[in-house]
């Protein structure tokens, strides 16, 4: 097994713990346990524990950012900001009910986690709330209502999270399909449109 591989089995095993356990769960002894391997092969790809969370935090992150752009269109242009809102929240809440070991990383409180793990959350939040602060104001333009696009943005990310946190821990109780429905509704509230239409015969994002 390469270096680059053996690395990729090390933070599996430590995603496992992370899911199964809480940050708490991920020790040198434990991914070593999960991984199958000994200790010192543990610490020829990593300096402790919190060496493995901070390059797991790393790798996960980059993959829920690339499937988080995924979900929002290149450019809106002139589209419905409703549709657009919809279809964008259909897409992300499925990638998180496809991947929930990677969004459960993302996230679920962190609270008690080592500080540079906050810090690599915090700046992950702060870019995704850049870009949903765009899209508010976007909106707002677009269909000429008198809100505050930092706020908007700020509550509409708190929810896409909550949203998220129902699927990673209630996922029988709550879907994507039920949690999309309702925000259809929502979505109405702030940008107009008729329930249930929102996010329906938009284009797909490339």
């Amino acid at each position: 097994m390469s270096p680059e591989e053996r690395r990729e089995q090390l933070l599996d095993a430590a995603l496992l713990l992370i899911n199964e356990g809480g940050v708490k769960a991920v020790t040198v002894d434990a991914v070593a346990r999960t991984a199958e391997v000994t200790r010192p092969v543990v610490y020829g790809q990593f300096e402790d524990a919190d060496d493995i969370l901070r390059a797991l935090l790393d790798r996960e992150a980059a993959a829920a950012l690339r499937e988080f752009e995924a979900s929002l269109p290149p450019e809106p242009g002139s589209g419905d900001p409703g549709r657009v809102a919809a279809r964008s929240l259909r897409v992300l809440l499925t990638a998180i009910a496809q991947n929930p070991r990677r969004w459960h990383a993302i996230l679920l409180p962190v609270g008690i986690s080592p500080a540079p793990v906050q810090r690599r959350h915090r700046r992950i939040r702060a870019f995704v709330l850049e870009r949903v602060t765009a899209f508010s104001a976007w909106g707002i333009e677009q269909r000429g209502l008198d809100l505050d696009p930092e706020l908007l943005a700020h509550n509409l990310l708190c929810w896409v999270e909550e949203c998220g946190r129902l699927i990673l821990t209630e996922p029988d109780a709550y879907p994507p399909e039920r949690l999309v429905a309702f925000s259809e509704q929502m979505i109405a509230l702030f940008f107009g449109g008729p329930a249930g239409e929102a996010g329906r015969d938009e284009p797909e994002a490339t």
